[in-house]
């Protein structure tokens, strides 16, 4: 009798996780929707053994290769992309500040592949959120000059760093 009730007991629990492991949701117009993480429920098939219930572990289901979801160890890089000297000669009453530069910024891993890239915009400014690590940030404007040297960052989780990338324009 007792191991009876202890199987039902443990089948009520196996079939409560797995009712509120579902991941549905009621929307306001009384529609389930699915939502953006569900859980799995890992159980065993091992034999019972009087007074002991079967293991249930509700186990998240992993995001999809590739994506970024906030939260999960992401930090921004933020930043400018200039090209300078932007005339030939510079004395102290005529100054030449650095010019900003249209470009793609990619970030790559140590292979070499892209792992997220942007365009500056008109100011040269671009911003990029990525997964904690170290990247390479790569300029490219499609053209022989400005030239653009790599830039090592590393990214924390949850921290916002400032990089600027000066390209070199040519002008001696």
């Amino acid at each position: 009798m007792k191991a009876a009730a202890l199987c039902w007991f443990a089948a009520a629990l196996t079939l409560a996780a797995t009712v509120s492991a579902c991941g549905e949701s009621p929307t306001a117009q009384g529609r389930p929707t699915q939502q953006a993480t569900t859980p799995r429920i890992v159980t065993t098939t091992a034999p019972l053994t009087p007074g002991v219930l079967p293991a249930t572990t509700p186990q998240p289901t992993p995001p999809p290769a590739g994506s970024l979801s906030p939260g999960r160890g992401l930090g921004t890089v933020v930043g400018r992309v200039l090209a300078g000297p932007t005339c030939p000669v510079m004395t102290a009453e005529k100054s030449c500040p650095p010019r900003p530069v249209r470009a793609r910024v990619a970030a790559r891993n140590d292979s070499g592949r892209t792992i997220k890239s942007t365009k500056t915009t008109r100011d040269g400014r671009f911003t990029l959120t990525l997964p904690k690590g170290k990247y390479w940030l790569v300029a490219g404007t499609g053209k022989l000059l400005p030239r653009c040297p790599k830039v090592l960052v590393t990214v924390r989780a949850s921290q916002r760093i400032h990089k600027t990338i000066g390209c070199d324009t040519g002008i001696r």
